[in-house]
């Protein structure tokens, strides 16, 4: 069965996808029976991904072949079970959140330590703030955050709604052409809870915004709480009317940033920890120190490295994290320049971009010029000897000595290491999309 299935998936996925993930797997036809097909992952992480990314695809394809309907079950290998599976799975008490956004779950760091805090609260109690808005980039943790939220107010038995605002738009176009908006009111409007994703997805459809200005006045009248997240503020937001922009703005916005260092090491260290991965620190801290975009880049990275250990059979090395992030890395240096850097060196002390280049004499230019060197070799490709013209310097002996200044100042000193990391954020930040 696994030949014929395995084939026939090539033609459903790229070669990477293929070897990656689909290879791996194992058939168990002792544990499988009439109705189900058994198959076992490497290890926990690759069992949930491959069940949330090609479980429907294996049942599609399976119960083709079998000629009736077959449910795929994914296991980790070491959780093996000795018998046929029972249906074990209970339902979620709330299908429109997922049960593993909690805040047990979430790590909180200076990037979203406000958020959290408020999150915490409203969950706890109704009210507290109303509305909410959280605002961040992509993959920040917003939609965590928000289940979170939901999680725990379904735990103290109210009634949870999560939505994206695509899903509403998509909702009320299918209630509004089948005369059926009563029951769109009903959903919407008898919740305890309205949790709705990217908000900004609103902006410039007017005939959306008029249902959803209605929707939250009703909730907001009736003492309900909502919560809602953009990937900006609501201000910034296009095409937004102003009287629903005005209804954003009336309750609590906190801000989500790209996380820090020690916070992504921590997120990694759990992500490792949750799934049974075994990595070295030094592998952690090289992961957490070349990805700067977001928590979604840091998953997906500690997703290939695992996926790439349990393909070739060897443990997780540095070696392999800087194979695996070598194209990531590649792209980010063609994106950074040394114009980019000094910009955000001179804004962040203060300075003059001229007074900077042109070596004029004082402790802050003196600082101010390391931190270029040090930020230009992390993030950058640049010799040597092109940084020092770049900087006037009359010759490059200077650079590495400036480099290794700063980098050990992060290492005994918080201020440096906190400094360098806001620039290295501001830097990522501005570059293109």
């Amino acid at each position: 069965m696994l030949e014929d299935l395995l084939e026939t998936l090539k033609t459903h996925m790229s070669t990477y996808e293929f070897q990656t993930y689909i290879q791996p797997l194992y058939f168990d036809p002792h544990a499988s029976n009439a109705t189900c097909a058994v198959f076992y992952a490497p290890n926990v992480w690759l069992a949930n991904y491959i069940k949330t990314r090609y479980g429907a695809l294996l049942e599609q394809v399976l119960s083709a072949k079998q000629n009736t309907p077959l449910k795929v079950q994914i296991c980790p290998k070491e959780t093996k079970p000795k018998a046929p599976p029972k249906p074990l799975i209970k339902a979620h008490k709330n299908p429109t959140l997922n049960p593993a956004f909690t805040f047990d779950t979430l790590v909180v760091g200076a990037c979203n330590h406000m958020a959290v805090k408020v999150a915490s609260q409203v969950a706890q109690k109704s009210g507290v703030y109303n509305p909410v808005l959280f605002f961040g980039g992509v993959g920040l943790g917003k939609t965590h955050i928000l289940n979170a939220i939901g999680n725990t107010a379904c735990d103290r038995l109210q009634s949870v709604l999560y939505v994206t605002a695509e899903q509403f738009l998509n909702d009320y176009v299918f209630r509004l052409n089948n005369h059926s908006m009563d029951k769109f009111q009903e959903k919407y409007r008898s919740c305890d809870y309205l949790l709705i994703d990217d908000v900004q997805f609103f902006g410039g459809k007017e005939m959306v915004q008029e249902e959803f200005f209605h929707t939250f006045n009703t909730l907001h009248a009736q003492g309900k709480q909502i919560v809602m997240s953009s990937d900006k503020p609501p201000k910034h937001i296009k095409g937004l009317a102003d009287r629903l922009l005005s209804r954003f703005e009336m309750g609590m916005i906190a801000s989500i940033q790209a996380p820090m260092l020690d916070t992504k090491i921590a997120i990694l260290t759990q992500k490792c920890q949750l799934n049974h991965i075994c990595i070295d620190q030094e592998v952690v801290e090289y992961l957490a120190s070349h990805i700067h975009e977001n928590i979604r880049q840091l998953e997906g990275a500690l997703l290939r490295l695992n996926a790439t250990a349990a393909l070739s059979g060897e443990e997780i090395s540095l070696r392999m994290a800087e194979e695996i992030l070598k194209d990531t890395t590649k792209e980010r240096l063609q994106e950074v320049g040394l114009e980019d850097i000094l910009k955000v060196v001179a804004q962040t002390l203060n300075l003059k971009p001229a007074d900077i280049r042109n070596n004029f004499r004082n402790r802050q230019v003196a600082l101010a010029r390391k931190l270029i060197i040090y930020l230009a070799r992390t993030l950058t490709d640049t010799s040597t000897n092109a940084l020092a013209q770049f900087l006037g310097l009359k010759d490059h002996s200077g650079v590495s000595k400036a480099s290794k200044t700063i980098a050990q100042s992060m290492a005994k000193e918080n201020h440096t290491r906190l400094l360098v990391e806001e620039m290295q954020a501001k830097i990522n930040s501005s570059k293109p999309v």
